[in-house]
């Protein structure tokens, strides 16, 4: 997408969401404490962590949290055929860690190294080379 495409989106009031963007419930979310921030009194102001806007903080955080973690499911879902289910156990099985989950099923044994190391012929030369020069 260049610059001009941007710019007529922009004008035809086309607006495209990234991928990780919050959804609309999160965007109010952040909107309303946004407002209870800018029209507390001074003394609300000089204590961030009231109990107004501590409650709201925690509410948000938690809707964030909540989620990130669809994303991840649905991330995980779409790159394996894993129900939602499965996709629930194996992040968990992994710790949340979806890149692992991913590599699992590609190559469930990707963890494992493999047993041998392999070397180009000229490697082989060179290190017959050497081991005749040392062996003196």
């Amino acid at each position: 997408m260049n610059v001009n495409d941007e710019s007529n989106n922009a004008a035809s009031g086309v607006v495209q969401s990234e991928p990780n963007a919050p959804t609309q419930a999160v965007a109010s979310a952040l909107a309303v404490v946004h407002r209870e921030v800018s029209d507390a009194s001074g003394a609300a102001q000089s204590e961030p962590n009231s109990d107004a806007s501590g409650a709201a903080l925690s509410e948000l955080k938690a809707q964030l949290i909540e989620e990130r973690k669809k994303q991840v499911i649905n991330l995980v879902m779409r790159q394996t055929d894993y129900t939602h289910e499965e996709a629930v156990a194996k992040l968990s099985q992994w710790d949340h860690n979806y890149l692992a989950v991913i590599k699992e099923y590609m190559n469930p044994n990707f963890k494992e190294k493999p047993d041998f190391v392999t070397c180009s012929g000229f490697s082989l030369k060179l290190g017959f080379i050497y081991s005749l020069i040392t062996a003196r």
